[in-house]
């Protein structure tokens, strides 16, 4: 008797997804539609001889007035095979969903969410989706016509983990081997009815277009075409694993904010491949597509510096140096500051003072006019007006002018202090000096310097006093 039980396709199935089981403690997204659900019961029927602790997760977006019925469905569904089931309904934002990028990336993003409280909550590391082959021949088939690369042709992953809200997460996708219809037949033999969800007919949605319009016509030219955009994946999968240990090679550490550009000549696709594996180490994962690369490899290219490019909460900006990385945030002027020979001012760039002569051989600076400095000072941010008289040059431009052929990206000059007397600027701490300031000591001269912070485990050599950067 139990042979012939195991014969049958449940136990068949249940077999082919139980090698793979990441974890015996699992969360288990069910929706009531028949894949979830099939994935539920094959999983359970793994419970005893995989020793495992399963919980139900169930997510009610809200958007359908019947919505309550199918949570109270899955809740019903857990009661009877005895396990925990844990419930969340959405609110729709109130300024509808468009402005996140429409309802379906909407629901995901919060579904995600909710899944990672959830686990959070019940300590479980693993959450299994119960997405099928057919999804995924969906999947890749949307990114074609969606346009992708050869990483996005390779569809949904079997194991992705995640970091949501600080907390890590893996999601498992069991079955992205195993057909829709399948599967129903499997919940047929079990007796296990399901719930239909009226949206999943909705042809103004991709998806749903694809799969009901797209793929059954591309299956009636060419049986077995969906199982061959499975394979696909699978293939693209491994090829963009390989390619990518291959691009790792020479990037930043992580963490780091600058990736220099180097002038060896590489292929596009390494090139992009390097600036994708970058910015996904930075938390940028969802906002990098084909074409926001794109635009970051023009900006690469481009010789101009001050040139940026906001992707998220920050902002990768041209430098001299390659790309950096830079928090998205509205520089306000630096507040103003009257220097004399008494007072020190303490700011983030370190310590400004007037003496007659540097406090330290570390500190960096400049000796200028005690007359001048006589008739005050003030440290500050630049104003629109300022003019500056570089040392060596044969006259005075304006200060923005100065900035820009000094190659000072956009985002710093606002920041940048200055030391000023009347709207002429006389002096740029560690970045030029003015004509009427000297790098050594003369009579009638006092030294404007300033004490740089330090920097731990610095490797840099200190510059001699009176000489900036």
């Amino acid at each position: 008797m139990t042979t012939n039980k195991r014969r049958t396709l449940p136990y068949k199935l249940a077999a082919e997804i139980g090698d793979a089981i990441p974890a015996e403690r699992l969360g288990v997204a069910v929706s009531g539609g028949s894949d979830s659900v099939a994935l539920l019961r094959l999983l359970f029927l793994l419970k005893i001889s995989k020793k495992l602790e399963l919980h139900v997760f169930h997510v009610d977006h809200g958007w359908r007035s019947d919505s309550a019925a199918d949570a109270a469905w899955v809740r019903k569904l857990a009661i009877g095979l005895g396990l925990p089931c844990h419930i969340r309904r959405l609110k729709p934002p109130a300024g509808g969903c468009g402005c996140l990028g429409g309802r379906e990336a909407w629901a995901r993003k919060e579904r995600f969410r909710i899944f990672s409280e959830l686990s959070e909550s019940t300590k479980v590391r693993f959450v299994a989706l119960g997405h099928t082959a057919d999804d995924q021949a969906e999947t890749v088939l949307i990114r074609i016509l969606r346009g992708t690369s050869i990483r996005g042709l390779g569809g949904m992953r079997p194991l992705r983990k995640m970091k949501i809200g600080g907390h890590a997460l893996t999601f498992w996708r069991p079955m992205l081997k195993i057909g829709r219809e399948r599967l129903r037949e499997c919940l047929r033999e079990l007796g296990q009815d399901w719930r239909e969800d009226p949206t999943n007919s909705d042809e103004t949605l991709l998806r749903n277009r694809v799969r009901r319009i797209v793929l059954p016509v591309l299956e009636k030219a060419r049986p077995g075409a969906a199982d061959h955009l499975r394979k696909l994946a699978g293939d693209a999968r491994l090829a963009s694993r390989f390619l990518a240990s291959r691009c790792r090679k020479g990037l930043p550490e992580p963490g780091s904010r600058l990736f220099r550009i180097s002038k060896r000549e590489q292929s596009e696709y390494v090139q992009t491949e390097r600036f994708r594996i970058w910015l996904s180490r930075s938390g940028l994962d969802e906002k990098i597509s084909r074409a926001a690369l794109g635009r970051v490899l023009d900006l690469a290219r481009s010789p101009i510096c001050g040139r940026r490019l906001p992707l998220g909460n920050l902002l990768v900006v041209r430098t001299a140096d390659g790309l950096v990385l830079i928090d998205k945030m509205h520089h306000t002027a630096p507040p103003e500051f009257r220097l004399n020979g008494k007072k020190k001012i303490k700011t983030q760039d370190g310590t400004f003072y007037m003496a007659t002569r540097p406090k330290s051989s570390n500190d960096e600076g400049v000796w200028i006019p005690k007359d001048l400095a006589d008739k005050g000072l003030t440290l500050r941010g630049r104003h629109a007006a300022d003019t500056f008289h570089p040392a060596g040059g044969n006259g005075g431009k304006k200060l923005a002018r100065w900035m820009i052929d000094r190659k000072i990206p956009r985002d710093r000059r606002e920041s940048i202090l200055s030391v000023a007397a009347v709207s002429a600027v006389k002096k740029h701490p560690c970045i030029g000096r003015a004509s009427s300031t000297s790098l050594s000591p003369k009579p009638g001269l006092l030294f404007l310097g300033r004490s740089a912070k330090r920097r731990e485990n610095s490797s840099e050599k200190p510059k001699a006093p009176g000489k900036g950067a």
